[in-house]
């Protein structure tokens, strides 16, 4: 399957709030892909919402390095990524800063 391919479906998971699933897919699409920015961008973002939304807090720190290291990825393969640097500082929020801003909404 090609890299679109499994951007596309990937997407999908993402938007069905199939965050493990997106994961994988995204995975598999950087394998084919090592310097696509917007692949490593987009993980990131399904490892942010996997323990946000889906309150797997338990996963904690292995999940945000997750997320902070692909965020990473794709600014070094296009520090012009706005997206990217979003990314790194939603993954660096701690589940209580969170829980507290739910909390005020």
């Amino acid at each position: 399957m090609a890299s679109s391919d499994l951007e596309r479906k990937a997407k999908e998971a993402f938007i069905d709030d199939h965050f493990e699933l997106a994961v994988d897919l995204y995975t598999e699409a950087i394998a084919l892909s090592p310097t696509a920015a917007e692949l490593f961008a987009d993980r990131a973002q399904a490892n942010i919402k996997l323990r946000s939304f889906t309150g797997v807090y338990w996963l904690g720190p292995a999940v945000v390095n997750k997320a902070v290291a692909d965020a990473n990825k794709a600014i070094e393969l296009d520090h012009s990524m706005s997206k990217a640097y979003l990314r790194k500082g939603q993954g660096r929020r701690t589940p209580t800063q969170m829980t507290h801003r739910k909390s005020r909404e």
